[in-house]
């Protein structure tokens, strides 16, 4: 079982990029001027961003990644684990990509501190939101079949009310005609 739960990882990840957006469009030099990113591109020999203070691309940028952070918002308050399960793999992928290009290129809108900073972070989120994902479908999963053998197992010594043997029952020939249309597909 992982040690913090998927759904705390993603609200972590929203409140992280709403601060990080709010101040890219109040105070966009909070961000370029933060410790850690200093650190993250020494460390990287990524060239560093200075702040124009009268841009209003930061606002754009700022307002972008809290649209960002909306669309990942609904699907977690639905409860809808089927989203983040095919999201967050293409995600990876992206960003692995992005942080590849962004250390190793050559074009300065893409290989600099703060782009780097971003997809670290992004990478660093996703790695333990799709892991912490993974432990807890399993473990639903175990539970499920654990369940699903006891329930059967009193099916076959007929403990089971008449009412939870007729359920099962169904659910038993459902199954059984599933999987027949499986083989019939394949």
């Amino acid at each position: 079982m992982a040690l913090v739960s998927f759904t705390t990882l993603a609200y972590l990840r929203i409140a992280f990029f709403t601060l990080v957006s709010y101040y890219l469009i109040f105070d966009p030099k909070t961000v370029f001027d933060y410790d850690g990113v200093i650190v993250l591109s020494s460390a990287m020999k990524l060239p560093l961003l200075l702040v124009n203070e009268d841009s209003p691309i930061y606002g754009t940028i700022g307002v972008v990644l809290f649209m960002s952070i909306v669309s990942d918002l609904v699907p977690l308050l639905e409860d809808n684990r089927q989203y983040y399960e095919a999201v967050l793999p293409t995600k990876l992928l992206i960003f692995f990509c992005l942080a590849s290009y962004s250390y190793l290129g050559s074009y300065v809108y893409l290989c600099n501190s703060i782009v780097f900073c971003y997809t670290f972070v992004e990478i660093w989120f996703s790695i333990l939101m799709f892991s912490s994902l993974k432990d807890e479908s399993q473990s639903i999963l175990k539970e499920k079949l654990v369940e699903r053998n006891e329930k059967l197992e009193k099916f076959n010594n007929g403990e089971l009310s008449e009412t939870e043997f007729q359920e099962f029952k169904k659910e038993l020939e459902n199954d059984e005609y599933n999987k027949i249309m499986q083989e019939f597909k394949n």
